[in-house]
């Protein structure tokens, strides 16, 4: 997988990563809470930065092309929440399994709810 060409811009600025670098050590030692407190209930608000760690993991993968960040994040594409996959995902752009998942539920809702505003229309 290569980088995405929307970020290509951003490589040309040297103070992008040097601003990014930062939050991702910072972050990557956080996620080491997850070996020593387990999987939290939340996954949102609970001590363990998920979504904000594959976030920026993903900007440096797509800005550097950093083989690192991208491996790291693949690591979680098994991770056992599904919100932790699908964040892990959509971090790469991959329409992995869990995102594929999401989407076919969300074209059965939206045609489930088209059906039911059709039927509601007399």
């Amino acid at each position: 997988m290569r980088p995405s060409t929307t970020y290509k811009h951003w490589a040309l600025q040297p103070t992008t990563t040097e601003v990014i670098r930062p939050y991702y050590d910072k972050l990557s030692k956080a996620m080491e809470k997850e070996a020593a407190l387990g999987i939290p209930d939340d996954n949102f608000w609970g001590p363990i930065p998920y979504f904000e760690f594959l976030c920026v993991a993903g900007d440096l993968f797509r800005i550097e092309g950093s083989r690192e960040c991208e491996e790291v994040v693949r690591g979680y594409f098994d991770h056992p929440v599904e919100q932790v996959r699908w964040w892990a995902e959509h971090a790469l752009e991959v329409n992995g399994p869990t995102t594929l998942k999401r989407n076919e539920e969300y074209a059965r809702k939206k045609k489930a709810n088209k059906l039911g505003d059709l039927g509601n229309s007399t």
